[in-house]
C-alpha cells in the first residue's frame, strides 16, 4: 500500500477467546462523579472477556471518584497528583497491564463491544500501533450540543481507514500523518502498549488543563506513525459522547481545536527539525479550510471559525508558556514511575508539562 492510501476494513469473523489479547481500558478524570458512574456502568457492561478498567483521578479535590470506584467491583482506581490530563494519560501507560491500552472519556459511554471493534485491526495487522474509533453524540438537547455537530463534532465519518508506512514513507508521509491523525480522539483510542517503549509518553503540555487546551491524543497518534507503525479508523468501534452543553464550553472546546493544533504542530517542528516545511504547510493547510469555512455563503458558523482561528494563532505560544508550566510541575513532583508492584517497563519520559488539572473531553 503507498503511504497514506487509505483501504475499506475487512469486517472478519468473531475471533476466538482465546485469541483476544488483554486490554486495559482507561478514563482519566477529576471532579466528575456524577458522569464517571455513567462511564463505568457503561464500561463494567462490555462484551469481552479480558479487560482492566482503570481509572485515573487527576489531582483530586476528594475522595468522591475513589469511593465511586470502590463501589464498582473490578475497577482499578489511581491516583496522578501532577494536574492536566497528558500527566493523567501517562499514569495509565505506566499502570496498564494489558496488551492494548484504550481510552475512553467520563463524559463518553461506549457501546457493549466497543472492545471487540477497537481490537479488530490490532488483531488484522502486526503494524497497527494505534487505532480511533466513531465517537456519536450521546444527546443533542441544547443548542450549543446541537451546533458543535453541526460544525463536524467527534466524528471520523462512516469510512474505515488504514495508514501504513511504505516506500517513500518521508515528507509525503508525515504530511498523510498529520491529516490522518485528526481521526483520533482521547474518547475513543487505543495503542498496543509495547509501542510507548519506542516512542515515549503523551507531552503534558498539550491537551486538557493546559495553555493549550488540545492537541496531546492527536499528537501522539502522529507520532506513532512518524516512527513508521500503522494506524488505523475503525467506525464500527462506537462511544457515544455528552457534548458541552453551555456555549460557553462549546466556545472554550473549538478555541482548543484550533490552540492544540498549531501547538501540535510546533512540538513536531522542535522534534524533527527536517520535516518543519511540512508541518508548516500542514498548518497553512488547516488556516485555509478554516478561511473557507468562514467565507462560505449562509454559513451560520463564523462565530465558531473565528473562535477556532484564534486559538490557532494563539496555539505556539500557549504551548512554550506550557512548556515552562511543565518544567515547574516536573520538579515539584519529580519523574513518574509506576506505582509500586507493578512490573511494566517504563516508557522514555516526554518533554514538557501542563498547567492545571484535567476535566476530559
Amino acid at each position: 500500500m503507498r503511504p497514506g492510501e487509505a483501504m475499506r476494513g475487512a469486517k472478519g469473523s468473531r475471533p476466538p477467546e482465546g485469541a483476544l489479547p488483554a486490554l486495559t481500558v482507561a478514563v482519566c478524570t477529576r471532579d466528575r462523579p456524577d458522569e464517571m458512574a455513567g462511564c463505568l456502568d457503561a464500561l463494567l457492561g462490555l462484551d469481552y472477556p479480558a479487560v482492566n478498567i482503570l481509572v485515573v483521578d487527576n489531582a483530586p479535590p476528594d475522595d468522591a471518584v475513589r469511593l465511586l470506584c470502590q463501589s464498582r467491583p473490578g475497577v482499578r482506581y489511581r491516583v496522578e497528583p501532577r494536574p492536566g490530563l497528558d500527566w493523567a494519560r501517562n499514569r495509565a501507560i505506566l499502570e496498564a497491564s494489558g496488551d492494548v491500552l484504550a481510552f475512553t472519556d467520563d463524559d463518553a459511554r461506549v457501546e457493549r463491544d466497543w472492545a471487540r471493534r477497537i481490537i479488530e485491526p490490532f488483531l488484522e495487522d502486526p503494524r497497527i500501533m494505534a487505532v480511533g474509533g466513531l465517537i456519536l453524540p450521546l444527546e443533542l438537547e441544547t443548542p450549543a450540543q446541537v451546533r458543535f455537530e453541526e460544525y463536524g463534532g467527534l466524528s471520523g465519518g462512516l469510512e474505515p481507514i488504514r495508514l501504513l508506512p511504505g516506500e517513500g514513507w518521508g515528507a509525503r508521509g508525515l504530511w498523510h500523518c498529520a491529516l490522518v491523525a485528526a481521526h483520533a480522539s482521547g474518547a475513543n483510542l487505543a495503542f498496543r502498549t509495547s509501542v510507548f517503549s519506542d516512542v515515549g509518553l503523551f507531552d503534558p503540555a498539550l491537551d486538557v488543563g493546559t495553555h493549550t487546551n488540545g492537541g496531546g491524543d492527536t499528537e501522539m497518534v502522529f507520532r506513532v506513525m512518524a516512527h513508521g507503525y500503522g494506524m488505523a479508523y475503525q467506525p464500527r468501534a462506537v462511544v457515544r459522547h455528552r457534548h458541552r452543553r453551555e456555549e460557553e464550553g462549546l466556545r472554550r472546546q473549538i478555541a482548543g481545536w484550533g490552540s492544540g493544533m498549531t501547538a501540535m504542530l510546533l512540538r513536531g517542528m522542535l522534534t524533527r527539525p527536517r520535516a518543519a516545511w511540512v508541518l508548516a504547510l500542514v498548518g497553512a493547510h488547516g488556516l485555509f479550510h478554516q478561511g473557507l469555512r468562514f467565507v462560505r455563503p449562509g454559513s451560520a458558523s463564523r462565530r465558531l471559525v473565528l473562535t477556532e482561528l484564534r486559538g490557532t494563532i494563539e496555539g505556539p505560544w500557549r504551548y512554550l508558556a506550557a512548556r515552562r508550566r511543565a518544567r515547574t510541575i516536573a520538579r515539584r513532583f519529580g519523574p513518574q514511575v509506576p506505582e509500586r508492584g507493578a512490573t511494566r517497563e517504563v516508557p522514555p519520559s516526554a518533554s514538557g508539562s501542563g498547567s492545571s488539572a484535567t476535566r476530559a473531553e
